[in-house]
């Protein structure tokens, strides 16, 4: 009903031939077509210098639902370069030596973070490392030192007066005219204090609140303890102390050996990603990963693309100037089609829209689909006397613009 009011078309009235387009809007664009001509030049144009700012993304993960877990915490490892980076890159070496080497100058290119063999997870510098973790066992463990026994244990009171003790302390000290996080930290625990011991004076029994905070405070303290004991006790770590489940992962049977090789950036943009890559493949042309496959993917793709649009306009070409034996004719039927394509890549520039492995076939289908519309009107046109009021009066102008409406 809205259509009809604005074409000014009367929905009850019979369909026959002299039904026409009343409308204010379409009158004149009947009576205007060089207008139509100069409007379509200037969006072509346009929409043609916009055309080299469109990319194509190889994420394929940004055709899912961004609003699901699994995307968001892809998302998230995305978001992250080097060692975190879900997107490295593996290369095989004949063995592990040569594997050290190649990593060593997989390493030194700009888009490389880090690149990991086997001999990786070797500490290096081991001597002096346990010299000093010697050093910190002999500190933890002092000769003499006995565990604190029962008859060590205070009272409420002494512990409240220890608390106080402590809370007075940081109040005289002069840690907070010093400023930094040291001062921030030393004034959070004296209101802290403060606001605890306020509470244990008002309550009849303050055990169970002090039980409490030592429960908070050191419970975990014992088991920090021996784990840190266990720390400094190492001892040399060789190839063969490592995993096996690891080993099996670096290193294969017949002595090849993995490089994993890490980025500098994060690969949420495909320009990091496609730099990346193709470093790494530059030295490496065997290298391959996730990053590998989806530009693989993303080139195999936009030839396909190229293929499918070359070949849906010559076979359109081909088959109008066999139905019309006409170049003119068959241009006028191209150049919407033409239109709408610029069109909508220009729009897609403009608004950051991507080109993915979803919607690339669009633009050949603008041709499959829209080229009946500009056949139709061709050749209603060849049967009247060329104007453009006379087109716009026949049914054809109607029809063409609802079946063009309901296909969008």
């Amino acid at each position: 009903a809205l259509l009809s009011g604005w074409l000014a078309i009367d929905p009850t009235r019979e369909l026959q031939d002299e039904v026409v387009f009343r409308g204010g809007v379409l009158k004149h664009i009947g009576r205007h077509p060089q207008w139509v001509r100069r409007a379509a030049l200037a969006v072509f144009v346009a929409s043609a210098v916009m055309v080299p700012r469109v990319r194509f993304d190889p994420n394929a993960v940004d055709l899912r639902d961004p609003s699901t877990p699994s995307v968001q915490a892809f998302n998230d490892l995305l978001s992250q370069a080097g060692v975190a980076s879900p997107w490295f890159l593996n290369v095989v070496s004949p063995d592990l030596e040569t594997a050290v080497v190649r990593a060593r100058e997989l390493a030194e290119l700009d888009v490389v973070e880090s690149a990991v063999t086997l001999a990786s997870y070797v500490p290096t510098d081991q001597e002096e490392k346990l010299e000093i973790l010697a050093d910190v066992a002999f500190l933890m463990d002092p000769t003499g030192a006995t565990p604190p026994s029962e008859a060590d244990e205070r009272s409420v009171e002494e512990q409240i007066a220890a608390l106080a003790a402590l809370r007075d302390f940081l109040a005289e000290s002069d840690i907070d005219d010093s400023g930094g996080v040291m001062a921030r930290s030393v004034a959070h625990l004296r209101a802290q204090l403060s606001v605890f011991l306020e509470r244990v004076e008002s309550e009849p029994d303050p055990t169970e609140a002090l039980e409490t905070l030592e429960q908070v405070l050191l419970a975990s303290l014992p088991d920090q303890i021996a784990r840190l004991r266990k720390a400094v006790s190492a001892t040399p770590v060789g190839l063969d102390d490592l995993p096996e489940k690891l080993v099996t992962r670096m290193l294969a049977a017949d002595g090849q050996a993995r490089i994993q090789v890490f980025p500098r950036a994060t690969l949420r943009d495909d320009a990091d990603l496609r730099a990346f890559t193709r470093a790494v493949q530059d030295m490496e042309p065997q290298a391959t990963g996730i990053a590998v496959n989806l530009l693989a993917f993303g080139e195999a793709c936009q030839e396909a693309f190229r293929q499918a649009l070359g070949s849906a306009v010559v076979v359109i070409a081909l088959l109008l100037l066999l139905l019309w034996r006409s170049w003119r004719d068959t241009a006028l039927v191209l150049a919407p089609l033409f239109l709408a394509a610029a069109g909508t890549v220009g729009i897609m520039a403009v608004t950051g829209i991507a080109f993915n492995f979803a919607n690339l076939v669009v633009i050949p289908l603008l041709f499959g689909i829209g080229v009946d519309s500009g056949i139709h009107l061709v050749h209603r046109s060849k049967s009247l006397e060329w104007g453009g009021e006379e087109l716009m009066g026949t049914t054809t102008a109607r029809a063409v613009l609802y079946s063009a409406l309901t296909t969008t």
